[in-house]
């Protein structure tokens, strides 16, 4: 199964378990803010190494509130018993409030792996995507999803190649009386390219799923 590391149903940064008392945040005028912490990397609970990584973000609000920018820059070690070889993660994100109803976000990162290929070479790896949201209700929300990414060394998925994939999906609060509690359905369409096929021997896949979720 190829892994890819943008789908989520919303524009946002995924990073692992923060070190304690590492956290630090600025908040510059009312529309900038930064950060600093020292975290134990990317899609990871617990530390797989004996060193940390290090996040610094800045986040930018318009003053009428419908842009903002976010990016953030990630370094360390990140494989398995490995310290010194290191990991840098670049993401940044735009978002515009069209209208009360619509919004767009774009969200790309590039990222590289020192001596993470396996002939020893430095290791890159990008991606982009587009989200675009429609609130068709008070309590109801559809969400299509674009994305393209570029693995050719295999570091973040299962195997080398490049993947697409489009999404389209709801975002229901069907409990007035409990808001925290949102179901989304969504349908889901996965296409490798150049010539790779890691869905049962064939390049294309579709998905339909649906979960509940409980915001706290």
């Amino acid at each position: 199964m190829v892994k890819s590391r943008l789908t989520l149903p919303e524009p946002m940064v995924t990073f692992g378990t923060l070190k304690k008392n590492t956290a630090q945040a600025l908040t510059i005028g009312d529309a900038t803010s930064a950060n600093r912490t020292i975290t134990a990397g990317t899609f990871t609970w617990t530390d797989n190494n004996d060193a940390m990584s290090h996040l610094v973000g800045g986040a930018w609000e318009g003053r009428d509130g419908r842009l903002s920018l976010l990016g953030n820059l990630l370094t360390g070690p990140e494989r398995d018993s490995e310290n010194a070889q290191s990991r840098t993660l670049l993401d940044g994100t735009a978002s515009l409030q069209w209208t009360a109803r619509l919004s767009t976000a774009l969200s790309g990162n590039y990222g590289f792996e020192r001596g993470g290929a396996p002939d020893g070479r430095d290791a890159p790896w990008w991606g982009i995507a587009a989200y675009d949201t429609y609130r068709l209700a008070p309590r109801a929300a559809l969400t299509t999803r674009a994305e393209y990414f570029c693995d050719q060394d295999g570091i973040l998925m299962d195997l080398p190649g490049r993947v697409a994939e489009w999404t389209a999906g709801l975002d229901v609060m069907p409990l007035p009386s409990f808001p925290n509690l949102r179901a989304r359905p969504e349908v889901r369409w996965d296409h490798a390219l150049g010539g790779l096929r890691p869905f049962a021997s064939d390049s294309d896949q579709v998905t339909i799923a649906a979960d509940l979720i409980l915001v706290f």
